[in-house]
């Protein structure tokens, strides 16, 4: 499995090795022009520990979709966004 495959690569194979292979910061995986906000979404929701990691409505009341929120925000077409992308944490 790719795990076995993983581990074989690493010098000296032990689990903490193996969770920084894993976990690693996002801008050794993520195109560089990719906005911080994608970054940091990406990270809590790729969270290690399951206590830390974002519920689904953090995740949607994110910042990265602050912009989706904006009343003076218009789609390509001209029209308003759907009021779906209106989430908050309370």
């Amino acid at each position: 499995n790719r795990e076995l495959q993983i581990m074989r690569k690493l010098d000296h194979c032990n689990i903490v090795r193996l969770r920084y292979f894993f976990y690693s910061s996002g801008e050794k995986v993520f195109r560089p022009r990719t906005p911080p906000e994608a970054i940091a979404l990406c990270s809590r929701l790729l969270e290690y520990t399951p206590t830390a990691r974002l519920t689904p409505l953090e995740a949607c009341a994110h910042s990265f979709f602050d912009e989706l929120r904006d009343p003076n925000v218009k789609l390509p077409n001209g029209r308003d966004t759907p009021a779906l992308f209106n989430f908050t944490t309370q």
